[in-house]
């Protein structure tokens, strides 16, 4: 259904920007990355961090996500209707 897949993809976008919020410029690079299929290595290696880095930044995010992804969900919901 085309209405749910625009919902999802509106939902998704929403909760990458929530996250950006909270992430630094380098952790913004290493996220956008990894969210683009981009191996803890790869990122390491052109980011200029440890892979340890990378990972304790995906790590952040999930943090956020659980933390923050309720609410933002329900936020973006009450925009949708």
């Amino acid at each position: 259904d085309y209405k749910l897949t625009t919902s999802r993809k509106a939902i998704v976008e929403y909760l990458i920007e929530e996250v950006m919020k909270f992430l630094s410029e380098e952790e913004k690079e290493i996220f956008s990355m990894w969210l683009n299929g981009y191996s803890y290595r790869d990122i390491s290696e052109n980011v200029g961090v440890s892979p340890k880095k990378v990972d304790n930044t995906v790590q952040k995010v999930r943090r956020i996500l659980k933390d923050r992804g309720k609410s933002s969900i329900f936020n973006l919901l009450k925009e949708l209707i």
